[in-house]
């Protein structure tokens, strides 16, 4: 969302690091950042209630493999 996006009449490049612990408080946009990109939903749109979902598809995976893999059951 926000690879190219322009930040101070410069444009973004993401890349991800590794980090050995996490910052205290919530995540904060850097100033100047004019806006977001298209979301990660279908359509560009926003993720929503992502931790709800993630173990949906988590679950139904688990089934999903047991149904191939009778032998792990």
């Amino acid at each position: 969302m926000l690879h190219n996006q322009t930040l101070y009449d410069r444009k973004l490049t993401v890349r991800m690091d590794r980090v050995e612990h996490k910052p205290e408080g919530p995540p904060k946009l850097p100033e100047g950042l004019r806006g977001l990109g298209m979301g990660l939903g279908a359509g560009g749109s926003p993720l929503q209630d992502v931790s709800r979902e993630l173990s949906t598809v988590k679950v139904n995976f688990a089934h999903f493999v047991q149904s191939l893999c009778p032998v792990f059951s």
